[in-house]
């Protein structure tokens, strides 16, 4: 009986308003908790846990480097093109990509080569496509035209020294970068030791940046980690 009491004054002090806003709460909440059940059953606690804050309208926070793959994979794949993707670490490299169904392939370059290398790495080469060029620096402006005109999502580098590589994307009128925005270099590192991941910059772009670059290096370090929950 004492454990009825505290409930039933409740609903004495509570006007009907009151009442109905906590009824149209509880409902939803109970039936998300059922439908949480339901994926307990189905898939198994470990799974359902990781989905927990996604049927709360949340984004799962990403702690490990292997949960970028398992979103990744629940969404439409992305085209990578690799600029002049002559050499086996760049094949390897794609083709694993596509392995773990998270992009198309595109490989500008030697067809030629590409074919022999993908002949020693026993890799099918109908798996990607490929685009004909064997000048590196033309391949590059390929590569980063093709990004241009929405026939490619993401950008690879492949055997092209790193200075022709950023001219491609520099170009003021064929290249990637926005009017004035700052080209940087954001690195995201799991160590075994510690609970989550790590985001880190400028590392590789820009090694004494001044004051205006130190402040879209942080935005660009912030907006990654958001987007990493």
């Amino acid at each position: 009986i004492s454990g009825r009491i505290p409930f039933c004054c409740l609903l004495v002090f509570l006007d009907y308003s009151s009442f109905r806003r906590i009824i149209l709460f509880v409902i939803p909440t109970f039936l998300k908790f059922l439908s949480l059940l339901c994926t307990l059953a189905r898939v198994g606690v470990l799974s359902a846990l990781k989905s927990l804050r996604y049927k709360f309208g949340e984004e799962m926070a990403v702690t490990r480097l292997d949960d970028l793959f398992d979103i990744l994979r629940s969404k439409p794949r992305k085209r990578l093109v690799a600029a002049y993707a002559n050499d086996a670490h760049t094949i390897e490299a794609v083709s694993k990509a596509v392995d773990l169904g998270i992009v198309d392939g595109t490989l500008v370059g030697d067809k030629p080569t590409i074919e022999k290398v993908c002949a020693e790495l026993k890799v099918d080469v109908n798996r990607f496509e490929i685009v004909q060029e064997t000048v590196d620096t033309k391949a590059v402006a390929k590569a980063v035209n093709m990004i241009n005109e929405g026939e490619g999502d993401l950008l690879m580098k492949g055997l092209v020294t790193t200075d022709k590589y950023m001219r491609g994307i520099l170009n003021k009128e064929k290249g990637l970068l926005p009017p004035k925005a700052v080209l940087s270099h954001v690195t995201v590192m799991q160590v075994p030791t510690y609970h989550k991941l790590l985001v880190l910059g400028d590392v590789a772009i820009i090694p004494a940046p001044d004051f205006k670059q130190k402040l879209a290096i942080v935005q660009y370090l912030v907006q990654v980690a958001r987007s990493l929950g």
